[in-house]
């Protein structure tokens, strides 16, 4: 059983993981990502070992094309967008990789006519998100179908989740009941302060998608957001500089504060002629309250000047390591003054 996708497959197979571990499928689950409830002293919680005779759950990846190393009998495809390749490019990967599921495809709304015929069954489910007073939830097979981790993207994740166990012959109740105690995935909306005035939240998103995603699941009215963003690589940057503008603009709202890092360099031949600088200009002329910071420690001291009680810090971006270590580390400075 594999989970593939531009976007939500890290989340969604921890939630196909977890929910199968919960109905009693002993499950091996390979992740890109720890669960909240696996991960301990003694276990990474990315990885879980199962029966020997039990289904593998395991996340594919688009980006490097190693997907195409895999054959699996059921696959979800959460969803079909630009982000390390144009989007023409990224449509042929996934039909590519489709044609090489045996069984079925569960898949979110509009990617089957992006997939075209398959000998694989196609599956599409489509349910609009409801708000209620935890969150967000979709009717599915006549379950309410909720989560704890916020946003509405996170409801359409577990839809997917869920349609697969289904399919697999677990019954509907039992499977809501079961994604109704999933924990979340760290550095997903992952909330690492420890409660007070101002909510710290850590989230991995890297791209127009994910952060329109992630934006949009702690906006709340009142609730004033911090944003802080560092691009993963140059040439992400590069190609995605216009839809990247795209998002923030749409995203920050006339009380919100956006902060740009430096791109995150990992050394190479990568052509640098792109950078955080372009990016903030763009936004800064076009309205958005955003700023350029040289460093974490500079970082840090704005954040600190600017928070008040209400507000939401949110901490987005990919590879560095320095990221999450940086969102618990304002937690506590938050916090203490």
């Amino acid at each position: 059983l594999a989970v593939a996708g531009t976007a939500g497959k890290t989340t969604t197979t921890g939630m196909l993981g977890w929910a199968l571990e919960q109905l009693g499928a002993e499950p091996t689950v390979v992740n890109g990502g720890a669960l909240v409830d696996w991960a301990n002293a003694r276990h990474v919680g990315n990885v879980r070992r199962g029966g020997e005779h039990a289904p593998w759950v395991v996340e594919v990846d688009e980006s490097d094309r190693s997907l195409l190393n895999f054959r699996p009998e059921w696959t979800v495809l959460t969803n079909i967008s630009q982000d390390h390749f144009t989007l023409a490019e990224v449509q042929d990967l996934f039909r590519a990789y489709a044609a090489q599921v045996t069984t079925g495809i569960v898949c979110g709304a509009g990617v089957a006519a992006v997939l075209g015929k398959q000998k694989a069954r196609i599956v599409e489910v489509a349910a609009p998100p409801e708000r209620t007073a935890d969150g967000f939830a979709v009717a599915w097979r006549g379950q309410k179908l909720a989560v704890r981790q916020p946003g509405a993207h996170n409801a359409l994740n577990a839809l997917l989740a869920a349609e697969l166990c289904a399919q697999l012959g677990y019954s509907p109740d039992k499977i809501a009941a079961a994604l109704a105690r999933f924990g979340g995935i760290q550095r997903r909306l992952e909330r690492v302060d420890a409660g007070g005035g101002v909510q710290v939240v850590d989230d991995y998103a890297h791209n127009p998608a994910k952060i329109a995603a992630a934006w949009a699941a702690v906006a709340a009215p009142g609730r004033r957001i911090l944003g802080v963003w560092r691009p993963h690589g140059y040439g992400p940057l590069r190609a995605l500089l216009a839809p990247l503008a795209e998002t923030f603009v749409s995203a920050c709202r006339p009380e919100d504060r956006l902060w740009l890092l430096p791109v995150y360099d990992a050394g190479g031949t990568a052509e640098r002629t792109v950078n955080s600088a372009e990016l903030a200009e763009q936004l800064r002329a076009r309205g958005v309250n955003a700023a350029l910071v040289g460093n974490y420690d500079e970082l840090g001291k704005e954040l600190v000047r600017a928070a008040q009680p209400g507000d939401t810090i949110l901490i987005m971006g990919a590879r560095d390591p320095r990221l999450p270590l940086f969102a618990r580390e304002i937690a506590a400075a938050v916090r203490a003054g």
